[in-house]
């Protein structure tokens, strides 16, 4: 199977409109210019087996990692997961990393309620 490629930034994605949109959008001054490459996904796999996993751009931005974040403000786990997706929305999976926040935040929210929290 193959995936399609941002030519600049090197993200991936399904199909190739996802990456013309990601393109327009990310890299607008570049738009004319870029290409769209396509990437065996078994490729990508073991290429995933070579990256250090452990500080993606998208966490390590700014003057503090995710993680560490969510430690010092003793996030549980929606919590947690809720600044995750958010945090790295626009350097990795754009809307659907804001839909799976929504996802738990709408469950926060549902346990909240039913424990009284936060009305």
């Amino acid at each position: 199977m193959r995936v399609a490629e941002c030519d600049i930034c090197k993200h991936k994605f399904m199909t190739i409109e996802s990456v013309r949109a990601h393109i327009k959008e990310k890299h607008p001054r570049e738009a004319q210019m870029a290409r769209i490459n396509f990437v065996d996904i078994n490729a990508i796999h073991t290429g995933l087996m070579k990256t250090d996993i452990s500080a993606p751009s998208y966490y390590t931005s700014g003057s503090i990692e995710t993680w560490d974040f969510i430690i010092d403000k003793h996030l549980d786990f929606l919590e947690g997961n809720i600044v995750k997706y958010v945090v790295r929305w626009k350097e990795k999976n754009g809307v659907e990393d804001l839909k799976k926040a929504r996802v738990y935040l709408d469950k926060l929210i549902k346990e909240a309620e039913k424990v009284g929290d936060g009305s």
